[in-house]
């Protein structure tokens, strides 16, 4: 029986199913254990709630193991990532339209059955860098890392606890870290991680349905009218998703559903606001892939 695992995923909390056998442990790990993964994410356009003009964008994201090792006590792993976000806008003269980067690695540290306990210490750290690419400077670089500890109740609940810290949005946040994963039963999974919750259901030993609400928030360093200025993108999601398994180690991912709280912000290289609008509800659509080896 495959328990839901949770993982930490890019500066997010996020629920992982896994069908390995020594699926009791919980790992943390993009897609699970040796996972190449794809996805094509595509926002529809959204008017400014104040200001003129709309935006929408288009987004695609590679990611995969580097190395990692491990055994019965403690496990490690590093997963390559590579981002790419297509922003357009239209009829806002204070906005361009932007090619935006994120790439860098996450570095995984867990250690199981401590002294026989029922806590798994836990580490990650995801080093990046978001820019437009147009200059690199120390601006560019971003870090987000966590340190906690996964809790198994029981066999089918497990709690993590820790602290969460990310320089990823505009200003430096260090927050309490609180995550849940349940399985009521054994087709049924209930998972609250940190700006993600997830109620997913297996009708099928194939399939995957899914519904879920999740926080999405990033910033880039780009190069502006006063040099280095700082561009934030904020929405919430909610939606349904569909996992298809195609064959034994390749799965199919899509979900669809609409964004709220949209909101974009742009400060200037003295950190003083050039652009601070929200906007209006719209929809989006993701699909990819994820490969086991």
């Amino acid at each position: 029986m495959a328990l839901p695992l949770a993982a930490i995923q890019a500066g997010e909390l996020m629920e992982i199913p896994s069908p390995e056998a020594d699926a009791m442990k919980p790992i943390v790990s993009k897609d699970g254990p040796r996972m190449l993964s794809f996805y094509y994410d595509y926002f529809s356009e959204v008017d400014f709630d104040d200001e003129s003009g709309s935006y929408q964008m288009h987004a695609a994201r590679l990611q995969t193991p580097v190395a990692g090792g491990g055994g019965e006590r403690f496990s490690w792993g590093v997963d390559a990532f590579f981002e790419y976000i297509n922003f357009d806008v239209m009829d806002q003269p204070l906005l361009e339209d932007q090619d935006l980067y994120r790439t860098g690695l996450d570095l995984n540290f867990i250690w199981h059955k401590v002294n026989g306990s029922k806590w798994s210490p836990v580490i990650r750290l995801s080093p990046s860098l978001a820019s437009d690419f147009e200059s690199v400077t120390n601006d560019d670089f971003r870090m987000t890392a966590f340190v906690g500890s996964f809790y198994r109740q029981r066999p089918n609940l497990k709690w993590l606890f820790g602290l969460y810290y990310t320089d990823n949005l505009n200003d430096e946040l260090l927050l309490p870290a609180f995550g849940v994963s349940w399985q009521p039963t054994e087709k049924m999974d209930v998972t609250l991680l940190g700006p993600r919750i997830d109620v997913s259901y297996r009708p099928q030993e194939d399939w995957r349905l899914g519904l879920f609400a999740s926080a999405h928030s990033r910033s880039w360093n780009i190069e502006g009218d006063t040099g280095s200025e700082s561009f934030e993108v904020n929405s919430m999601r909610t939606g349904v998703r569909v996992d298809y398994q195609m064959k034994e180690d390749l799965w199919l991912v899509m979900e669809t559903g609409a964004t709220m709280l949209n909101a974009v912000e742009l400060l200037d290289n003295d950190e003083h606001e050039v652009f601070d609008d929200d906007a209006e509800t719209g929809f989006f659509a993701k699909l990819g892939m994820r490969y086991r080896f």
